[in-house]
């Protein structure tokens, strides 16, 4: 049977470029422009199409190193589909430690963390569920994240605020575990009291 443009999308986010099954073999570049195509039809790959796409992605034990390139270009386009990448997506990722795998999807995560998330409007309930995954990140790389998407800390340090002592705890552990750790925290609270 003919593959759905959901089941296209996706599978065209599972090609290996390094298959023997490929040949010639296909260069990244030629994949993401395929996959551009599929893009920038809006109306087969709207915002429902593309998040059904995103979520079956996610289901792979490594998700796709094209998948945060497909979320961000969607979430520019669709506001539901950048409620969901803030909500579901980055969440996702993060509790699958992407920084371990891939290092294409976690330059996406600090992507969105930089550009989508904000305290206010309409996202404020997705970037929240965004945030307090990021609080749940090792302390190097939100380190790094914070050094790539500044803005991002005096939200961090905002939601720790607001926090009961039980889901401080929940989110970053107890205090005392890791010095740099505690410290980064500080600097993430100070942030919010003077940002």
């Amino acid at each position: 049977p003919p593959l759905n443009k959901t089941a296209l999308l996706a599978a065209l986010h599972r090609v290996s470029l390094d298959s023997p099954r490929l040949q010639p073999a296909m260069k990244q570049k030629e994949l993401l422009d395929a996959i551009g195509v599929l893009l920038n039809n809006k109306l087969d790959f709207g915002g429902d199409a593309i998040k059904e796409c995103l979520r079956a992605l996610l289901q792979d034990a490594i998700p796709p190193f094209a998948l945060m390139r497909t979320a961000i270009l969607s979430a520019q386009s669709f506001a539901d589909v950048k409620k969901f990448v803030l909500g579901d997506v980055v969440p996702q990722l993060v509790q699958k430690s992407v920084w371990n795998s891939s290092l294409d999807l976690w330059k996406g995560v600090i992507f969105v963390a930089k550009n989508f998330a904000s305290s206010s409007g309409a996202f404020k309930s997705n970037t929240e569920l965004t945030l307090r995954a990021l609080l749940t990140v090792p302390t190097v790389q939100l380190r790094a994240l914070l050094k790539a998407a500044p803005n991002a800390k005096p939200l961090l340090g905002s939601l720790l605020q607001s926090c009961s002592a039980e889901e401080r705890l929940q989110l970053v552990g107890p205090e005392g575990g890791d010095a740099d750790r505690d410290r980064l925290l500080k600097e993430i609270v100070a942030a919010a009291k003077t940002g």
